[in-house]
């Protein structure tokens, strides 16, 4: 019975194999910038793991930023989240191209609306502020519906 254990975790072992992405990483010589950078990557990771919990909350920018953090303040964490079973794979599917799910940009682009939407009823009162605000709702909507649209398998839980 401790044998059969055994083989299994050495087949988990084998299917997830860690990958070394030190050479992506710029540290930053300064160790307080590098302190920075690991606390803001971490504060950006718990706001991406909040985003898988919580629907209007997006998850794969605060993952980025979070591996964009951790590039210049650790090897060890962003070896970490990228090879992380659950978080790594937000990051590697934008880098790979493989998009965004469509709900998450139909909740995105409708959060838009509302957020930029109220906003410019009730809080802007300038008619030019008004309009850069229409028109950056505009340009950030168009950028989330431009990107590539992933198509969720049921491999990916869909």
């Amino acid at each position: 019975m401790t044998q059969d254990i055994l083989k299994k975790d050495d087949h988990y072992m084998n299917e997830r194999k860690f990958m070394d992405h030190s050479n992506e990483v710029l540290l930053k010589r300064n160790k307080i910038s590098r302190f920075f950078f690991i606390i803001l990557g971490t504060i950006f990771v718990g706001w991406g793991v909040a985003g898988i919990f919580l629907p209007l909350v997006p998850t794969t920018p605060f993952l980025l930023l979070a591996a964009a953090c951790y590039a210049r303040g650790s090897v060890r964490f962003y070896n970490w989240l990228l090879n992380n079973k659950y978080l790594g794979s937000y990051i590697k599917d934008w880098r790979t191209g493989r998009g965004i799910p469509l709900h998450a940009k139909i909740i995105t682009c409708l959060l838009i609306a509302v957020a930029f939407g109220y906003s410019i009823i009730f809080v802007v009162h300038s008619p030019i502020f008004e309009v850069a605000l229409i028109l950056l709702a505009i340009g950030m909507s168009l950028y989330i519906v431009t990107r590539p649209t992933r198509r969720i398998s049921n491999k990916d839980g869909g």
